[in-house]
């Protein structure tokens, strides 16, 4: 289990002027990951690719569908310089498949932007663990995540990078059968 601590509750006016890595629906195991930087949205899933869309259409999404979102914002000098945008690294994906999972262009931006030894990571824990030894992890909030929480704590089961890729195969195979889906 990975636990996050002193979670906050959501806090809008933060997705304007930061870096966040977002958590869509921990409650579900491989978690699916996206990024927000500076109020827009960046996203690769087996369908495709979302890049530059608002962050705040994914919190309207996200509330009329009450689904759960934990964001990592990352300290702001890491706002502040930003050298490969982005749009240009989600730009070089298709969709998530075997070859790169929802994180990969995540870790790309981090070891584009912050520091190389991102490239290393395989989950989001190796990626958490990064950002907390160089402490660039500044605080983490929630939305509809409340009745999960255990004295501003949630607890995410871990998983290997094995098992995301099976679950990326699983989906693929939904996608395929069920097209319209």
């Amino acid at each position: 289990m990975y636990t996050f601590k002193n979670i906050l509750g959501f806090e809008k006016n933060n997705l304007e002027h930061s870096v966040c890595i977002i958590l869509i629906n921990p409650l579900c195991t491989p978690v699916h990951l996206a990024l927000s930087v500076k109020g827009r949205y960046y996203e690769l899933n087996v369908k495709g690719v979302k890049i530059n869309h608002s962050v705040l259409e994914k919190i309207q999404t996200s509330n009329r569908r009450l689904i759960p979102l934990l964001f990592i914002e990352l300290e702001e000098a890491c706002c502040k310089e930003i050298r490969m945008p982005a749009d240009l690294i989600f730009n070089s994906f298709v969709t998530a498949g075997k070859e790169a999972t929802c994180l990969q262009p995540i870790v790309n931006f981090l070891a584009e932007n912050m520091s190389a030894d991102f490239c290393e990571c395989k989950v989001i824990f190796d990626v958490l663990e990064k950002l907390m030894q160089k402490k660039i992890l500044l605080k983490t909030y929630h939305l509809h995540l409340e009745s999960y929480l255990q004295k501003k704590s949630f607890s995410l089961p871990t998983y290997s990078h094995k098992e995301v890729e099976q679950y990326i195969l699983k989906l693929k195979n939904e996608k395929q059968s069920n097209p319209h889906a």
